[in-house]
């Protein structure tokens, strides 16, 4: 059965292993995203819905390129690869345009989910308070993607939007448990990492990237061992060769 603490457990040897790397890749991040969602959650402060939506949906431009880098150097972690900086700015290239459609439709669906929180929430009837279950629940499912479909843009040999999209799709719904418990412990550290402002802008994001890659990396390993098990087959011999973390190769 997976465990979501052997997943976090995993990522924290890989952030500490790539440390530099990581943390400077992760300021980047901020720097390139985190101005756009800062000055959204301002307006949504003072009361203007509206703008604070499509501020987020500009920050589509920024967002979409700086994440493909950001979950191209995790994948390349959690794979065991040599990662230097400008990996990160390959990544970018490389799947800017799929970036900016994974980016396009994520922030379009939360800005939906959060003007239909916002809508009911000002309600008292019953049925306002049954539509602010429903969007909260949905708004769990909507963030629970996060883990998962940045690495399977990676990990899918050919990915189209509609096959990362099932994929995700059916890793959340399939795993609820071992999802809901990394999404909490996710949010638990997202929010001691608030207490000092510091952390976010040097690993908060770097780490969720590698984490949720190692997450996903976990629950592909599973049903591709269930499935070998199903069919009868057996495991690769111990001859076969892994790549280590800087390029060499050891026995698996």
């Amino acid at each position: 059965m997976s465990n979501p603490f052997r997943a976090f457990g995993s990522a924290v040897r890989d952030l500490f292993d790539e440390i530099l790397v990581l943390t400077v890749c992760n300021l980047i991040w901020a720097l390139l995203c985190l101005p756009t969602w800062i000055f959204a959650n301002f307006l949504l402060g003072e009361g203007q819905p509206l703008l604070a939506g499509v501020t987020l949906l500009a920050g589509i431009l920024p967002t979409g390129p700086a994440t493909a880098g950001l979950s191209y150097i995790a994948y390349r972690v959690v794979d065991g690869r040599a990662v230097k900086l400008n990996d990160y700015f390959e990544g970018m290239r490389r799947y800017a345009r799929a970036g900016w459609i994974m980016a396009a439709i994520w922030l379009t669906g939360f800005v939906t989910i959060i003007f239909n929180l916002n809508f009911y929430g000002g309600g008292d009837s019953i049925f306002s308070v049954l539509m602010v279950v429903f969007w909260f629940y949905v708004l769990l499912f909507w963030l629970a993607t996060l883990i998962y479909a940045p690495a399977l843009g990676h990990l899918q040999e050919q990915p189209t939007v509609r096959m990362l999209a099932r994929n995700t799709f059916l890793m959340v719904m399939g795993r609820p448990i071992y999802t809901l418990v990394t999404l909490v412990l996710m949010g638990v550290f997202f929010g001691l990492s608030l207490v000092l402002l510091i952390v976010p802008l040097m690993i908060t994001f770097s780490f969720f990237a590698v984490w949720g890659a190692r997450a996903t990396k976990q629950l592909v390993d599973e049903a591709r061992r269930r499935r070998e098990e199903a069919a009868g087959t057996k495991a690769a011999s111990s001859g076969v060769e892994e790549r280590g973390r800087k390029g060499q190769v050891r026995p698996k």
